[in-house]
């Protein structure tokens, strides 16, 4: 068995249709609490390839913010 580089997972994952699992992942987070299914998704963040804006303009937001 070949081993993924983790660039091949993330492009792997380009090709796999994600709409049947949004509901069960919706479903996950109300049964776990939106804190736990954010640690738990948090595992996973580095396979993301982009950000929704609101979460990139929060990011920079906090780091404006800790520049000053």
């Amino acid at each position: 068995m070949a081993i993924r580089t983790a660039r091949e997972s993330v492009e792997a994952l380009d090709e796999v249709d994600l709409e049947p699992i949004k509901n069960k992942v919706l479903n996950t987070a109300k049964r776990f609490g939106k804190a736990r299914f954010a640690q738990l998704a948090s595992k996973h963040a580095g396979l993301a390839t982009e950000l929704p804006p609101y979460i990139e303009e929060a990011i920079n937001w906090l780091r404006d913010d800790a520049a000053h």
